[in-house]
């Protein structure tokens, strides 16, 4: 499976006017595909945008394609929900946003689409790679979970699952002022990456509640953050928090 979505060449018809368009499908368990579709002009209300690139998030989009208990098992399905784009045409209420303008959108694998000026809508900042601004939805899901925990400083916070969520929650945290900064994770290749951001230490342990209590030579950490999504691990979260602790599911 791509790591972006590319834009095709745009075909059109003069006399028709017709856009063809071509997205990503979701087909079956473990079947993408990639078909063509026309794009409508936009309505009144309606932004129609020229996608750029558009992120995958492996942990939602995985669960999804691979039918996992945890996600919904609806198919056919167009999924995503981090594209960069330029806006190509826009409705007679929409004032917001201009044709030509850079935007980040909450919106699917496609080569073109098409939101309402109420969606979420933000341009991007010029000096912000669109490479880095697809990451924006992401980061902001991290940051939610950050700032449930209230993470004051000099409390020792610990990130179990080190895919994209969790190292950006890792990162927020150690921001926040968490500290020691623990990531646990089974891939010893994230947690080597976990180290490069800044975690103070990383556990590749089976038994993580008992090794970041060592770590933190108290009864366990004062904020675990669940970035894995597999509902086994809540139980590990729970266990690994210290007294009156909190425990964030930031996978669920």
């Amino acid at each position: 499976m791509p790591s972006a979505c590319g834009v095709g060449r745009v075909e059109s018809n003069r006399e028709t006017s017709v856009i063809q368009g071509h997205r990503v499908v979701f087909r079956e368990v473990e079947r993408v595909e990639v078909e063509p579709f026309s794009v409508e002009s936009p309505g009144p209300d309606g932004i129609l945008i020229e996608t750029g690139l558009s992120l995958i998030s492996p942990g939602t989009e995985g669960a999804i394609l691979k039918g996992l208990p945890n996600a919904p098992r609806q198919f056919p399905i167009c999924h995503g929900y981090s594209n960069i784009g330029n806006v190509l045409e826009v409705g007679a209420n929409v004032k917001e946003v201009a044709p030509g303008d850079r935007v980040a959108t909450h919106t699917t694998h496609a080569s073109h689409v098409c939101v309402g000026k109420d969606a979420l809508c933000e341009p991007v900042p010029p000096d912000l790679s669109s490479e880095c601004a697809a990451f924006s939805t992401l980061a902001s899901v991290a940051m939610q979970g950050v700032r449930k925990a209230r993470i004051e400083l000099g409390e020792s916070v610990l990130v179990i699952g080190q895919g994209l969520v969790g190292n950006l929650a890792l990162q927020l945290a150690r921001l926040q002022g968490g500290y020691p900064g623990v990531a646990a994770d089974l891939d010893a290749g994230r947690l080597g990456l976990a180290r490069q951001v800044g975690a103070d230490h990383v556990i590749r342990e089976a038994d993580v509640a008992a090794a970041v209590r060592e770590l933190t030579r108290s009864d366990g950490a004062r904020v675990v953050i669940e970035a894995t999504g597999h509902p086994e691990v809540i139980v590990t979260a729970l266990q690994a928090a210290g007294w009156c602790g909190r425990v964030v599911l930031l996978g669920s």
